[in-house]
Order: structure tokens, then sequence, then C-alpha cells
């Protein structure tokens, strides 16, 4: 059974680096209303080590009350294209090349968007 995370979301961040000529992708879980607070902080710390900001899209942000378990699937799912930044930074093993439609085709299956409509 799948361990419940109340007020987490489970987000996907494109990233454009001066090191990389593709994209690379964070998946990762956030509390709170969105993923916004945690682009910041991956860019600070990014800019802290590497002394400029990389260029950034949140690409897919929504709530989940099995966040980590998605966040795990997610990862094993792409293990073998795992991104690797050569200095430190915070959230530095959970980075990806790999294909965007991919991985979001993957987090769309595995986190549908909800039907808003009220009963």
């Amino acid at each position: 059974m799948m361990a419940v995370s109340e007020g987490r979301r489970v987000y996907i961040i494109r990233a454009r680096f001066e090191s990389t000529s593709t994209p690379v992708f964070k998946i990762g879980v956030s509390s709170g209303k969105s993923s916004v607070d945690r682009l910041l902080q991956l860019e600070r710390s990014f800019f802290m080590k590497y002394r400029y900001m990389f260029f950034a899209a949140i690409k897919r942000d929504r709530p989940a009350p099995n966040a980590f378990a998605i966040e795990t699937e997610l990862h094993h799912r792409f293990a073998d294209k795992r991104y690797y930044h050569d200095k430190p930074i915070d959230g530095k093993d959970e980075w990806f090349k790999v294909e965007e439609d991919e991985l979001l085709r993957a987090y769309d299956d595995l986190l549908p968007l909800q039907d808003k409509k009220k009963p």
C-alpha cells in the first residue's frame, strides 16, 4: 500500500544549462500550493555553485496523496537516464536527461488530471 503524503505535489521542471545541449528534467516532490518555491531553491543552489542562472520551466505540478510513491516510480522508470552535475547542488540525483514527451506521458499516466466538477 502506498503511503499518503498530505499537501505534497509532484513536479517536473525542465532546465537548460550551459553545459548541456538538450534539456534536463528534475522530478521531485514539494509541499504547499505550487512548486515555484522549490524551483527558486534549485536556482539559488545552482547559482551558488556555478555563478550563473539556468533557464527553467515547470512542466507539471499536481497535488498527489501518494506523491513520494509517484516520484519513486518515475525515478525508477528513468534510472538509466539520470543526469549528474559535476558539482553538488540541491536535488543532485533527481535530474534526468530524457525525452520530454516520454517523461510527461509517464507522469500523466501515474497522475492524471483530476476532474474539477463538484458533485
